[in-house]
């Protein structure tokens, strides 16, 4: 698709904000009166790299339009924002947003981050025509899809002071390999200790046989996961920091243990943050033994996926790589980089990335039961505890592992 032939878009919500929906190429296009919220169309890109929003051409760009039209009768003076977001199948490929109010100025932009969505909220919309710039940057064989919606009035709390915690919910493991890929930065496996461990991961824990596996952790509580790291300390005062913000005032600080520097992924990592554990399964159903577990896995915390995809309540895109290499605030203790998952937002590791397994040398063929817990070291403060853990059946044969069944919580008695 031209850009310069996008569609026009708008969108209707009654009573807190008033949008309205046309398309250029319908002479009597239909009203969507009542709706808080519109899909725009998308388009595939075949491979595409270097995408500049500002330039916008048409091999690696897409303009997108959406006329707004402010309503503030519910709520004087107080308009709701409006989002825009984008997302597309795989974190592999990196598409940009920026957004443009109707008088030229960026209301903001999102470049070159790990993940695999976008989104930027104008909390104060103007009257007219908006621009959405989809850029993209590093993309092979993808397709994206845009959304546009009224968010939520801010909360006007009253009574006591009161904290905003997030809440940590971790998704079933999947994506399940025993190799890595060939041509990744860990390297290639060291010779006579098989092709599912990178070279680092065999020098310090002796390992082997590797099975890998995609790990996600959710927030969906009515906080944020706000981490601040003491980079003046690297290595001294390896101090981490839970931010809580308050519904008034200034935000409270936790001591929530340490991070360390991981030297495979070149940045802090939250030390402990999640935990791993393989267990037997016997022929009747019940868990057996445990037979291997990783209770110190660190990460570099960032919004990857929007979880909260078409659904009021997320927060923007805000905590990205490589941020949490970079120092972003300073006080009179010193300079902290800055982590954490934003409401509605997941954070993935993938199964690629150095560290990402537990070993499994010496297991025979047959069935396991995987576990995975987040803030493994119970040092972050949330409202429910009880929703970090998951876990996936699975079955190991040879050099292939498959997951039979999965869901989110303790495993039942009998898999």
């Amino acid at each position: 698709m031209d850009p310069r032939r996008s569609p026009l878009t708008s969108i209707v919500a009654a009573g807190l904000l008033a949008l309205t929906i046309t398309a250029v190429a319908a002479p009597s296009p239909p009203g969507l009166k009542g709706k808080r919220i519109v899909d725009l169309p998308g388009r595939h890109f075949p491979a595409a790299e270097g995408g500049d929003p500002v330039a916008c051409e048409p091999e690696s760009c897409q303009s997108l339009f959406v006329q707004v039209r402010p309503e503030r009768r519910s709520q004087p003076g107080r308009p709701a924002p409006v989002e825009f977001a984008i997302r597309w199948p795989s974190e592999y490929d990196d598409f940009d947003l920026t957004v443009y109010r109707p008088d030229g100025a960026m209301v903001a932009g999102t470049t070159g981050r790990v993940g695999s969505a976008e989104a930027v909220f104008d909390r104060r919309p103007m009257q007219g025509l908006y621009r959405m710039v989809v850029s993209a940057r590093d993309v092979t064989d993808s397709d994206y899809e845009a959304v546009v919606q009224v968010e939520r009035i801010p909360r006007r709390f009253r009574g006591p002071r009161r904290e905003l915690l997030p809440n940590l919910q971790t998704l079933p493991p999947d994506n399940l390999h025993v190799a890595i890929p060939s041509g990744y930065p860990g390297g290639d496996p060291l010779p006579g200790l098989g092709t599912s461990c990178y070279p680092q991961e065999s020098l310090e824990a002796g390992v082997s046989r590797c099975l890998r596996f995609d790990t996600a952790i959710a927030n969906t509580g009515p906080g944020e996961l706000r981490m601040r790291f003491l980079l003046s300390g690297v290595g001294t005062d390896q101090r981490m920091q839970q931010v809580v913000d308050m519904t008034k005032g200034s935000p409270r600080y936790r001591d929530a243990g340490e991070y360390e520097w991981h030297q495979s992924h070149g940045h802090a990592h939250y030390a402990g943050f999640a935990g791993y554990r393989l267990s037997s399964v016997y022929d009747h159903g019940s868990t057996g033994p445990v037979v291997a577990e990783e209770t110190k896995a660190g990460f570099c915390l960032q919004d990857t996926e929007l979880s909260w995809w078409r659904r009021r309540g997320n927060a923007p895109s805000t905590f990205t790589y490589p941020a949490c290499t970079q120092p972003h605030e300073r006080d009179s203790i010193g300079t902290w980089g800055v982590m954490g998952i934003s409401r509605g937002w997941t954070d993935v590791y993938t199964w690629d990335l150095p560290d990402q397994y537990v070993p499994i040398d010496g297991l025979p063929d047959g069935r396991y039961l995987l576990e995975t817990t987040a803030d493994a070291s119970r040092r972050v403060k949330e409202t429910d505890e009880d929703d970090n853990l998951a876990w996936a059946l699975i079955r190991l044969s040879g050099d292939e592992a498959t997951v039979l069944d999965s869901g989110i919580g303790s495993a039942p008695a009998t898999v």
